[in-house]
């Protein structure tokens, strides 16, 4: 979830992002890697799903706020 959300945000600020795998988990857990590009469009409606699955994730796990709320403007 954590990286989920992590990477939610940056979509929420405008950037593509994508979550992959760069050690196999057989050799060590949880190797995230998160790569983000700065979107030229800003592409509001994506920006927007993102606030919005953001919300959902926040309400499913009872997180009433998250350290990375701040910097949503």
């Amino acid at each position: 979830m954590t990286d989920g959300l992590r990477a939610l945000y940056l979509e929420a600020a405008g950037y593509r992002t994508q979550v992959f795998e760069f050690v196999d988990a057989g050799h060590t857990p949880k190797n995230l890697m998160i790569a983000a590009t700065r979107s030229a469009t800003g592409d509001r409606q994506r920006r927007e799903l993102a606030r919005t699955q953001i919300q959902s994730l926040k309400e499913f796990f009872g997180l009433s706020e998250h350290p990375l709320d701040r910097l949503l403007v």
